[in-house]
C-alpha cells in the first residue's frame, strides 16, 4: 500500500509504481474505470496520479468500460441467466455510463422470455416435491430477483404449474 504525504511532489518513479500496481490488480481481473480509480483511491494515490494512470491505460485499451460492460452482460446472462432489470443496476453500481447501459439494453421481449424460461425449468426441477402456492411463491420470487420482470415470472410460473397439475 502506498503511504503518500498530500503535497507530494509527482514523479515519473511514483508514476512508474502506480502503473505497476494497476498492471498487476488489472492481470486478475478487468475493471471498469470507476472501479479502477477506486482502487487506487483505497491505497492513497493522489488523486492527479489516479486520473493520469486511467486516462493512460484508456488510451492504450487496458480500460474500456464498453468492453467490461459488454463481457459482464454475456458473462451474467449466460452463467446466472440475469435480467435486464438487475444487470441495469449492477453495471451501474460499476461506474458504467448510462449510454453504455442502454446501448445494451435488450427490448427483444421473446429473448429475455426464453432466457428466464430456461432458468425457471432448472429451478422448477428442485420445487416439484412442493405444494403448488410453495412453488408459486418461490419460483416467482428468484425470477423477479434475477430481474425478469413480475409479468414474465407470473406467466412462467403458472405454464410450470400447469404443466406440473397435466402430469
Amino acid at each position: 500500500m502506498l503511504k503518500l504525504p498530500d503535497d507530494v511532489l509527482i514523479t515519473e518513479e511514483l508514476l512508474q509504481t502506480v502503473r505497476n500496481m494497476g498492471l498487476r490488480r488489472l492481470t486478475r481481473s478487468p475493471m471498469s474505470r470507476f472501479q479502477f480509480e477506486q482502487y487506487l483511491i483505497k491505497r492513497n494515490v493522489p488523486l492527479e496520479v489516479v486520473t493520469q494512470v486511467a486516462t493512460r491505460f484508456e488510451e492504450i485499451k487496458l480500460l474500456d468500460d464498453r468492453e467490461y460492460a459488454e463481457m459482464w452482460v454475456r458473462s451474467r446472462r449466460n452463467t446466472r441467466g440475469t435480467g435486464w432489470r438487475v444487470l441495469r443496476q449492477e453495471l451501474k453500481n460499476k461506474g458504467i455510463s448510462q449510454e453504455i447501459i442502454e446501448s445494451f439494453e435488450i427490448t427483444d421481449p421473446a429473448l429475455e422470455y426464453e432466457l428466464a424460461y430456461e432458468i425457471a425449468v432448472k429451478k422448477f426441477r428442485g420445487l416439484q416435491r412442493y405444494e403448488s402456492d410453495v412453488i408459486w411463491r418461490r419460483l416467482s420470487g428468484f425470477l423477479i430477483r434475477r430481474g425478469h420482470s413480475s409479468s414474465t415470472a407470473m406467466r412462467i410460473t403458472s405454464e410450470l404449474l400447469d404443466t406440473l397439475k397435466a402430469t
